[in-house]
Protein backbone atom coordinates (compact mmCIF):
# COMPACT_ATOMS: atom_id res chain seq x y z
CA UNK A 1 0.00 0.00 0.00
CA UNK A 2 1.43 3.42 -0.44
CA UNK A 3 0.62 4.79 3.42
CA UNK A 4 3.44 7.44 3.57
CA UNK A 5 6.31 6.13 6.27
CA UNK A 6 5.59 8.58 8.93
CA UNK A 7 7.21 6.83 12.16
CA UNK A 8 10.98 5.05 12.08
CA UNK A 9 9.06 3.18 15.09
CA UNK A 10 5.64 2.29 16.35
CA UNK A 11 3.06 0.63 18.67
CA UNK A 12 -0.45 0.69 18.30
CA UNK A 13 -1.68 -0.79 21.04
CA UNK A 14 -3.83 0.44 24.24
CA UNK A 15 -1.43 0.48 27.24
CA UNK A 16 -2.98 -2.61 29.09
CA UNK A 17 0.51 -4.08 31.12
CA UNK A 18 2.74 -2.64 28.09
CA UNK A 19 4.21 0.28 29.89
CA UNK A 20 7.45 -2.08 30.92
CA UNK A 21 7.91 -3.22 27.86
CA UNK A 22 7.47 0.33 26.20
CA UNK A 23 9.76 1.43 28.55
CA UNK A 24 12.60 -1.46 28.03
CA UNK A 25 12.61 -1.01 24.23
CA UNK A 26 12.74 2.80 24.86
CA UNK A 27 15.82 2.54 26.68
CA UNK A 28 17.46 -0.57 24.26
CA UNK A 29 17.47 1.99 21.43
CA UNK A 30 18.30 5.14 23.32
CA UNK A 31 22.36 4.79 21.41
CA UNK A 32 20.17 4.68 18.03
CA UNK A 33 17.92 7.47 18.32
CA UNK A 34 19.34 9.41 16.22
CA UNK A 35 18.46 6.96 13.67
CA UNK A 36 15.05 6.27 14.67
CA UNK A 37 13.75 9.64 14.59
CA UNK A 38 10.25 9.14 14.92
CA UNK A 39 9.42 6.93 17.83
CA UNK A 40 4.92 6.61 18.74
CA UNK A 41 2.35 5.23 20.42
CA UNK A 42 -0.92 5.08 19.31
CA UNK A 43 -3.56 3.94 21.63
CA UNK A 44 -5.40 4.54 24.77
CA UNK A 45 -3.94 5.36 28.30
CA UNK A 46 -0.43 6.38 27.36
CA UNK A 47 -0.92 10.25 28.50
CA UNK A 48 -1.04 9.66 32.02
CA UNK A 49 -5.11 9.01 32.57
CA UNK A 50 -5.43 5.44 33.78
CA UNK A 51 -8.60 3.91 33.07
CA UNK A 52 -10.75 3.75 36.30
CA UNK A 53 -10.52 0.35 38.11
CA UNK A 54 -7.84 -0.63 36.15
CA UNK A 55 -5.52 1.56 36.95
CA UNK A 56 -2.49 -0.43 37.81
CA UNK A 57 -3.45 -2.31 33.99
CA UNK A 58 -3.14 1.23 32.26
CA UNK A 59 -0.77 3.39 34.73
CA UNK A 60 1.86 5.17 32.42
CA UNK A 61 4.87 7.71 32.23
CA UNK A 62 4.08 10.74 30.20
CA UNK A 63 7.25 12.25 32.08
CA UNK A 64 9.41 9.34 30.56
CA UNK A 65 7.44 9.29 26.76
CA UNK A 66 8.24 13.15 26.82
CA UNK A 67 11.45 13.04 27.74
CA UNK A 68 12.59 10.08 25.35
CA UNK A 69 10.31 11.86 22.49
CA UNK A 70 8.03 9.79 22.20
CA UNK A 71 4.51 10.76 20.07
CA UNK A 72 1.44 9.74 21.20
CA UNK A 73 -1.95 9.28 19.46
CA UNK A 74 -5.55 8.39 19.81
CA UNK A 75 -6.74 4.72 18.95
CA UNK A 76 -7.59 4.35 15.28
CA UNK A 77 -11.35 4.02 13.99
CA UNK A 78 -12.31 0.24 14.27
CA UNK A 79 -10.89 -1.62 10.91
CA UNK A 80 -8.56 0.78 10.47
CA UNK A 81 -5.53 -0.83 12.83
CA UNK A 82 -3.32 -2.30 9.83
CA UNK A 83 -3.72 1.44 8.16
CA UNK A 84 -2.18 2.59 10.96
CA UNK A 85 0.20 0.24 11.03
CA UNK A 86 1.48 0.32 8.31
CA UNK A 87 2.46 4.27 8.80
CA UNK A 88 5.26 3.07 10.84
CA UNK A 89 8.60 1.43 9.39
CA UNK A 90 8.90 -1.37 12.42
CA UNK A 91 5.93 -2.21 14.50
CA UNK A 92 7.02 -4.35 17.88
CA UNK A 93 4.72 -7.49 18.83
CA UNK A 94 4.32 -7.37 22.57
CA UNK A 95 2.71 -10.30 24.55
CA UNK A 96 1.69 -10.59 28.15
CA UNK A 97 3.75 -13.02 30.15
CA UNK A 98 0.57 -15.11 30.95
CA UNK A 99 -0.31 -15.44 27.23
CA UNK A 100 3.50 -16.49 26.66
CA UNK A 101 3.33 -19.26 29.06
CA UNK A 102 0.01 -20.90 27.41
CA UNK A 103 1.40 -20.51 23.71
CA UNK A 104 -1.98 -18.36 22.98
CA UNK A 105 -2.43 -16.94 19.65
CA UNK A 106 -3.95 -13.66 20.04
CA UNK A 107 -4.94 -11.29 16.61
CA UNK A 108 -2.44 -8.72 17.10
CA UNK A 109 0.41 -11.81 16.04
CA UNK A 110 -1.57 -11.96 12.59
CA UNK A 111 -2.01 -7.99 12.28
CA UNK A 112 1.17 -7.02 12.50
CA UNK A 113 2.29 -8.89 9.39
CA UNK A 114 -0.61 -8.14 7.52
CA UNK A 115 0.03 -4.32 7.73
CA UNK A 116 2.81 -2.80 5.45
CA UNK A 117 5.12 -2.98 7.96
CA UNK A 118 8.35 -5.11 9.30
CA UNK A 119 7.26 -6.43 12.75
CA UNK A 120 9.72 -6.84 15.39
CA UNK A 121 9.24 -9.81 17.41
CA UNK A 122 10.58 -10.17 21.29
CA UNK A 123 13.05 -13.27 22.02
CA UNK A 124 11.14 -14.22 24.55
CA UNK A 125 8.02 -15.28 22.16
CA UNK A 126 9.18 -18.50 22.99
CA UNK A 127 6.51 -20.18 19.81
CA UNK A 128 7.39 -17.81 17.18
CA UNK A 129 8.62 -20.24 15.15
CA UNK A 130 6.06 -22.60 15.52
CA UNK A 131 3.51 -19.96 14.03
CA UNK A 132 5.61 -18.33 11.88
CA UNK A 133 8.19 -20.52 10.73
CA UNK A 134 11.97 -20.99 10.68
CA UNK A 135 12.25 -16.95 8.61
CA UNK A 136 10.85 -15.29 12.10
CA UNK A 137 14.57 -15.55 13.54
CA UNK A 138 15.87 -12.91 10.95
CA UNK A 139 12.69 -10.66 12.92
CA UNK A 140 13.28 -11.78 16.36
CA UNK A 141 15.52 -9.36 18.50
CA UNK A 142 18.17 -10.66 20.31
CA UNK A 143 19.64 -9.13 23.32
CA UNK A 144 21.13 -6.05 21.29
CA UNK A 145 18.15 -4.41 20.29
CA UNK A 146 19.40 -1.40 18.81
CA UNK A 147 22.23 -3.63 16.71
CA UNK A 148 19.06 -5.95 15.07
CA UNK A 149 16.96 -2.75 14.56
CA UNK A 150 20.07 -1.12 13.22
CA UNK A 151 20.71 -4.44 10.78
CA UNK A 152 17.04 -4.43 9.62
CA UNK A 153 17.11 -0.78 8.87
CA UNK A 154 20.06 -0.74 6.72
CA UNK A 155 18.64 -3.58 4.80
CA UNK A 156 15.09 -2.68 4.79
CA UNK A 157 13.72 -3.83 1.90
CA UNK A 158 14.96 -7.02 2.47
CA UNK A 159 13.32 -7.44 5.65
CA UNK A 160 10.00 -6.19 3.90
CA UNK A 161 10.29 -9.05 1.41
CA UNK A 162 10.55 -11.21 4.51
CA UNK A 163 7.94 -10.15 5.76
CA UNK A 164 5.37 -10.70 2.97
CA UNK A 165 6.87 -14.04 2.58
CA UNK A 166 5.97 -14.70 5.98
CA UNK A 167 2.75 -13.11 5.20
CA UNK A 168 1.83 -15.27 2.43
CA UNK A 169 2.60 -18.77 4.95
CA UNK A 170 0.05 -16.87 7.53
CA UNK A 171 -2.42 -16.62 4.73
CA UNK A 172 -2.18 -19.97 3.72
CA UNK A 173 -2.28 -22.63 7.05
CA UNK A 174 -4.09 -19.50 9.63
CA UNK A 175 -6.84 -18.57 7.69
CA UNK A 176 -10.69 -18.46 8.58
CA UNK A 177 -10.90 -20.81 6.08
CA UNK A 178 -8.05 -23.29 7.41
CA UNK A 179 -9.71 -22.81 11.02
CA UNK A 180 -13.30 -23.45 10.00
CA UNK A 181 -12.14 -27.15 8.15
CA UNK A 182 -10.12 -27.34 11.39
CA UNK A 183 -13.58 -27.13 13.57
CA UNK A 184 -15.67 -28.96 11.34
CA UNK A 185 -13.36 -32.18 11.87
CA UNK A 186 -14.05 -31.88 15.73
CA UNK A 187 -17.48 -32.48 14.62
Amino acid sequence: SNIKKEFDLLYLGNNWYRLADIKKLINSVSSIRDQLKVFALIGQYWTGKPMKNFEEATRSDPDFLAINNIKIYKSPKYGEVEKNMSRGKLNPILIRPLLNSLKFVTPRMFETFTANTVPLVPNYFSYATTLYGEEIKELTLSKNVADDILRIMERYDEYVLLTENIRKKLQKEHSYEVRIKQLLNYL
